[in-house]
Order: C-alpha cells, then sequence, then structure tokens
C-alpha cells in the first residue's frame, strides 16, 4: 500500500478516523482531570559522602576533613579499589538501613547512591517530604552502607585468597616438574633471583637490571629456558605469598576502606511537578494512529469501486466522464433550467461530445450497470444530450421502473405504443408506420424520441423482436438508439439485450457496485459476444 493509497482509505473512512481520534481526545482529557496528584509541595535530601581509597589510604577522625592522597590506587589491595556501587544500592543494604533507623513507610523514603566522574568519592542521598525521616533514613543509610562494604571487603578478600592457593598450587606442580628436567643437566640448581613484576632483577645492579642465573658455560638452550621458568615461577610464588598475607590482614578486624568525608542535614530542594502535557500528547498520538488504522481497516473490508481507475480495471474499459452524484432534492433530469445540478448537466454533455468524438458511436447502444439502477439515470440525460449535439435519438425504457421518462421531458403523442406492443409488431414485420409517429417525442428536445415501457413487468417480453426493432429504427433515420437495460447481474433479460445490443455503456456508482460483481457482468458480456462502449462513472470519486 503507497501513500496515495493511504490517503484514499483516510478520505473514504475519514468519519471513522475522526471518530476514534476524538475518542483519544476525550481520553487524554480524562487523564488530565483524574490523575493522581502529586505531592510536590516540599521534598527534603540529606547527602552522605564517601571518600574512596582512590584517593586516600590514611584515616582522618574528623569528618569534615579533607583527605591526604597516600597510596596511589595501584598500590592497594584490588579489594580496596572496587564494589561501592553494588553494596549501596543492593537492597538488602536498603532494607538495613530502614530496619536499622525503623523508617515509617508513610512518609516514603528514597534511597540513591552515585560515583563521581572520577569515581573517587561515593555519594549517598535519602529523600523525603518529612525531614526528620529524610536526616534518620541518612544515618541508617550511611551505617548500613558502610557495614555492606565491609562484608563486601571480607568476601571479595576470602574470594581472592582461595584464587591464590589454587594459582600456588598449579606453580608449586609446574615447578617441581622443571627442577626434574634439571637436576640431571645442572647440579646443584642455580639460587633463585627475585624478578619484578617488570621483568627486571630485584636489587642486581652490574647486569643493569636484567635477571642473570648462574649456569655453566656450555648449559644447552632448553636447559636455560627451564632455569628461567623456575626462576620465574619462583617469583610470582613470592608475590602471590605476599598478596595472600596482605589479604588475611584485611580479614582482622575487617576495615571497609571509605573515609566520610561529609554528612549534611537535610535540605529542601525543588521538585517539579510532572506535566500532564506528554501522556495527554501520548494518548493523542496513539489515538491519531489507531484512527489510522481503522480506516485502513474498514478500507480492506470494503470491496465497493470508489473511483474510474477501479472502474476500468473491473469492467475493462475506459471511463468518458465522471458524473457527479444527484442530491436527494434535485431532479433525476440535468436540466439547470429546472433545478437540476449544471455540473451534472455539463458532464452529460462530456460524455455525449466524447462519443460522438470516438467516431465508433454505434446505431445501438445499450445503457446498464453490473447492479445498481444508475443506468436509468444516465440513459435519459445521455440521451437527451446526443439529441443536444444534434443527433436524432431514440430512447427506449425496458423496465416499469422507468416510466418516469416521460414527465421531465414531456411528450407529445397522447398514447405511445409502448415497448411490448413495438416488440410485437417488429417481431411480426408489421411495424409498418409506427416509426416514428406511434412514439413519444420530447416538447423539449425535437431530436429525441422515447419508447415507454410496459405497464407492469412482463416476464414474457418478446425480446426476439429486438433485432427488427433496431433495424427498424435505423430504417427510419435515427443517429442512435439508447436501449435503459436493466442491470446485468439482477434481470436475465440483460443478458439478452447484452447480445441483441452487442454495444453496452457501462454506468458504475461509486460505493455501490461490488468489484467483484463488476467483473462478473463484463465476463457475462464476453459471454454474449458484446463489446463494452465506455463506463461512465457516477458519484464521487474519493
Amino acid at each position: 500500500m503507497n501513500y496515495q493509497d493511504m490517503v484514499g482509505s483516510l478520505r473514504r473512512h475519514w468519519r471513522i478516523a475522526a471518530g476514534v481520534i476524538f475518542a483519544s481526545f476525550l481520553v487524554s482529557i480524562g487523564y488530565y482531570l483524574t490523575r493522581p496528584p502529586v505531592a510536590a509541595e516540599k521534598e527534603f535530601q540529606a547527602i552522605a559522602k564517601f571518600v574512596l581509597p582512590t584517593v586516600a589510604s590514611t584515616r582522618s577522625t574528623a569528618s569534615n576533613a579533607a583527605p591526604v592522597p597516600a597510596t596511589p590506587a595501584a598500590d592497594l589491595p584490588k579489594v580496596l579499589t572496587n564494589n561501592y556501587l553494588h553494596p549501596a544500592l543492593a537492597d538488602e543494604t536498603i532494607n538495613q538501613a530502614k530496619k536499622q533507623g525503623n523508617l515509617k513507610p508513610d512518609p516514603p523514603v528514597s534511597f540513591k547512591a552515585e560515583l563521581n566522574e572520577t569515581e573517587t568519592v561515593i555519594t549517598l542521598t535519602t529523600s523525603s517530604s518529612n525531614k526528620k525521616q529524610a536526616d534518620k533514613a541518612l544515618v541508617a543509610y550511611a551505617d548500613a552502607f558502610t557495614d555492606a562494604r565491609a562484608k563486601a571487603v571480607t568476601d571479595d578478600a576470602v574470594t581472592q585468597q582461595r584464587t591464590i592457593q589454587l594459582r600456588l598450587t598449579e606453580l608449586n606442580r609446574r615447578q617441581r616438574v622443571i627442577e626434574g628436567q634439571l637436576r640431571p643437566r645442572v647440579d646443584p640448581l642455580p639460587p633463585f633471583v627475585l624478578v619484578n613484576p617488570d621483568g627486571s632483577g630485584a636489587g642486581d645492579k652490574k647486569s643493569g637490571g636484567a635477571v642473570i642465573l648462574e649456569l655453566p658455560d656450555n648449559s644447552s638452550q632448553h636447559t636455560r629456558l627451564l632455569a628461567y621458568e623456575r626462576n620465574s615461577i619462583y617469583s610470582s610464588q613470592i608475590r602471590l605469598e605476599a598478596r595472600y598475607g596482605a589479604l588475611s590482614l584485611l580479614l582482622v578486624g575487617t576495615d571497609p576502606y571509605t573515609e566520610l568525608l561529609v554528612l549534611t542535614e537535610a535540605d529542601r530542594v525543588e521538585v517539579r511537578t510532572p506535566s500532564p502535557l506528554l501522556p495527554m500528547a501520548a494518548i493523542m498520538g496513539i489515538g491519531i494512529l489507531m484512527g489510522l488504522a481503522a480506516a485502513l481497516f474498514f478500507d480492506n473490508l470494503d470491496s465497493t469501486i470508489h473511483n474510474s481507475l477501479q472502474a476500468e480495471t473491473a469492467l475493462s474499459s475506459l471511463v468518458f466522464t465522471s458524473i457527479p452524484a444527484r442530491h436527494h432534492f434535485e431532479d433525476q433530469y440535468a436540466d439547470p433550467g429546472r433545478g437540476g445540478s449544471a455540473a451534472r448537466a455539463a458532464a452529460y454533455r462530456q460524455l455525449a461530445a466524447t462519443s460522438v468524438a470516438t467516431d465508433r458511436l454505434p446505431r445501438a447502444l445499450l445503457v446498464t450497470s453490473p447492479t445498481s439502477d444508475s443506468q436509468d439515470g444516465v440513459a435519459l440525460n445521455y440521451a437527451a444530450a446526443l439529441a443536444g449535439l444534434g443527433l436524432r435519438v431514440a430512447l427506449i425504457a425496458t423496465t416499469p421502473d422507468q416510466a418516469w421518462f416521460l414527465e421531465p421531458l414531456g411528450h407529445t403523442a397522447s398514447n405511445p405504443i409502448r415497448l411490448p406492443d413495438l416488440l410485437a409488431l417488429a417481431h411480426n414485420g408489421t411495424i409498418g408506420d409506427a416509426l416514428p409517429a406511434g412514439l413519444a417525442k420530447s416538447a423539449d428536445a425535437p431530436n429525441l424520441f422515447m419508447v415507454p415501457p410496459g405497464e407492469t413487468e412482463d416476464l414474457d417480453l418478446p425480446l426476439d423482436g429486438l433485432a427488427p426493432l433496431l433495424a427498424a429504427m435505423e430504417a427510419a433515420d435515427f443517429d442512435v438508439t439508447i436501449v435503459a437495460g436493466p442491470s446485468m447481474l439482477n434481470d436475465a433479460n440483460a443478458t439478452i439485450f447484452a447480445w441483441s445490443i452487442r454495444n453496452v455503456l457501462w454506468t458504475v456508482e461509486t460505493h455501490q457496485v461490488n468489484e467483484g460483481a463488476a467483473r462478473e457482468a463484463a465476463a457475462h458480456l464476453e459471454l454474449t459476444g458484446g463489446t463494452a462502449f465506455g463506463v461512465a462513472v457516477v458519484g464521487q470519486e474519493i
């Protein structure tokens, strides 16, 4: 579906879309009137800040004293330089703070923790509409965080010690394997030289910092590699054992390794009341989307013909003109002088002019529709328009519903010959002087003659006289005979009319004729051997 299809769907079903959008507007107004009140008249925040070991490892006795940087973060055990936000934001910590502070559920308290950009200070914040509640909550929150941080230090230290033990076991196993390979080659084994983390020898200045082991000059390369690997394992063991010992100290009287920098009393802060405009806009936006979706949905269910393109496709014929719909107060005869629509009259003149201009206007033409009765008004006005161009036109009404043809134009014959009688005369070959003397002649259109239908529905209409009647009309110097037939799919006689006349002008009333019915009617015409002269679309095209 492209943009034009969507616009067409919206134009055809704009009332549905407008109803959905209006309903969403009412919902947004209802939300505005019934939204829960926001208690924003006052809120207090209390703040506590803790310095982290990444900037200070010395302790201070004053809570507001600035820490003095002493030990770089790289020299501190890893357990001291991580895991801050997790214990601060853990549900267990917040629940412990509520319990220690004996906080009441009303007014509620919110807890918040965040690190600064350099991760040197962690800030704890408690907020409440009651100042005392916020102060009490902050003290309890700071204590709970300190306890949680101490537990985190202990847990991390124990975890790292277990990792060190596993690593030492692996290194000891590898050292035994290497020494078993070295002893047959070097005896005694060379003494160890402690290797720094950067690979240099600890305390060795003679070698310029490089690690040099005492090995026989004739030692093979493989022997030397094994010796240096053994020495590196030894250095790693020393560093791991030292780290294990440092972690053990952390477990003796566990310290949270944070320094309280400042603790402030709760202060009133400005709280912005959430604007209702955003939710209302969201409701309206959803309503607009739902309105468009509803229009597309109902348009998908609507299989009627909406415009000329659909009519041309369904009936496989060219659309000659689009005729405006007739208002209920307008006469079916499109004569502006009698209150008819000037736009409709112009459309019928265009249809007549186009028909003549094609140079293939047949001598006899059936005007019919797939299912509706739009052919009645089109046949009368089309015949009058052709007569207005100077053609001598005969208009034949075929059903009692078309008896009104005589009323708008008036007629001179007091007792005109009706169609059943005229067909019988033509069938018997005795039509004689009935043409045109017996026809009703229009007083307003001198070139237009009319054959009124039978007074009642005649199921035994002698249609075998239709062919000789059309031949007699041609012999009587009629330029064209317009037959206002019944709808193709609603009357069995329509097929016989199409077979006898061979040329059909389709009329399609928008929103009344189903596309499937139009295709079926076109198939009926094809079976009769007839051809479509053209299509006239009646009604608003959207």
